[in-house]
């Protein structure tokens, strides 16, 4: 398998498990007071989901390997490590060590991935722009 198609793999794996954790939150009652700081969550809640509709668009575009996947899918999981390190924050104030530990995995990974779709473009436009010479 392709890392392209492997890293899209992973986004939408992502973006799949966020909303299921969302969903999960919000059924457990788990999801933070908006009465207590409005202003921030609806924010922060906001970015959220945006995170997840660009991570699951972008895996997608790239899997299906569109014109502007790449850069898509680059910005999206640009949002996912922004996500991470707010979330991770505050899930150590919580104390709550299962996701603390859950949100490194993901961040671990998207760096990792980060690096696959970087190294291995930049490895192919190499031997593109060789064989042209």
């Amino acid at each position: 398998m392709s890392s392209r198609k492997l890293t899209s793999l992973y986004s939408f794996f992502i973006g799949v498990t966020m909303l299921a954790t969302w969903i999960y939150l919000a059924l457990s009652g788990r999801v933070p007071d908006l009465t207590t700081e409005p202003l921030y969550y609806v924010y922060f809640l906001g970015a959220e989901f945006l995170t997840i509709i660009t991570i699951i668009i972008g895996g997608f575009a790239v899997f299906s390997e569109s014109k502007w996947g790449k850069q898509l899918h680059f910005f999206s999981i640009g949002m996912l490590l922004y996500s991470c390190l707010i979330i991770l924050a505050h899930w150590m104030l919580c104390k709550d060590w299962a996701m603390v530990t859950l949100v490194i995995r993901f961040t671990v990974f998207a760096l990792l991935f980060i690096g696959l779709l970087v190294f291995k473009s930049d490895a192919g436009e190499k031997e593109n722009n060789s064989s042209e010479d």
